[in-house]
């Protein structure tokens, strides 16, 4: 019974999820509308292709969610398309000046982080799974989920983006003069290691797609081309 409740818990929270990440996205749409101009805007600020991943994470996240509560690899994705879901429509929402406009600026600025690390430093180490491949991968996933939270928090420290929107929502916690440069390097860091984790991960599928045969090879090979790409494209 317990195992039931969780399930039943399980999938009415990731379900509930995807339908705001749908519902997000649906207003980023309606406040975009038809200018063509806002449209090449969001292109150029790569806003569109977050939108586009959004709801498609959060939708197969929440149907892998329905079959296993405990898959670790769900939850990531019901997490991504979320967080690009709330960052999409959260620089929309500012640059319409709509109220609050500074905790949508802030949103704006702060998500983007954990989105991007969360999805280079978990997804290989995972799939296809939900469950790391044996506990000698436990040192990997404690870097991989150090990396994600320390990137969660140095925004709440460093809040990059922010420095010259008076209009945002600071955090309390925020260091005044904090250098500039040193925030990079800071973001640069955890993206590395959140790339060593991507690798080490994809390592891992390589060796297994090459000792499996070959109509279970096909499926493993398409994700790797998809996680190399990922890993390209987040890092431009």
């Amino acid at each position: 019974m317990p195992m039931r409740r969780h399930a039943r818990i399980s999938t009415v929270a990731a379900t509930a999820l995807a339908v705001v990440a749908t519902a997000e996205i649906a207003l980023f749409a309606i406040l975009t509308g038809a200018d063509a101009q806002e449209w090449r805007t969001l292109i150029d600020g790569n806003v569109l292709t977050t939108a586009a991943i959004a709801v498609p994470f959060a939708a197969v996240g929440a149907l892998v969610i329905r079959r296993d509560g405990r898959h670790v690899l769900g939850w990531i994705f019901v997490a991504l398309g979320q967080l690009a879901a709330t960052a999409t429509l959260a620089a929309v929402w500012a640059d319409r000046g709509l109220a609050p406009h500074g905790l949508a600026v802030a949103l704006a600025a702060y998500l983007w982080l954990p989105a991007l690390l969360l999805a280079i430093a978990t997804l290989t180490i995972y799939y296809p799974d939900g469950r790391l491949p044996s506990a000698r991968w436990k040192p990997v996933a404690v870097v991989a989920w150090s990396v994600v939270a320390a990137g969660a928090i140095s925004q709440l420290f460093i809040a990059p983006g922010l420095e010259t929107v008076d209009a945002a929502v600071r955090s309390p916690l925020t260091i005044e003069g904090f250098d500039p440069s040193l925030s990079l390097a800071v973001v640069v860091g955890l993206t590395l290691l959140a790339a060593c984790c991507f690798l080490v991960g994809l390592a891992r599928l390589i060796v297994r797609a090459v000792r499996s045969d070959r109509e279970a090879r096909a499926p493993l090979c398409w994700m790797i081309a998809a996680f190399s790409a990922m890993l390209i494209g987040g890092q431009l």
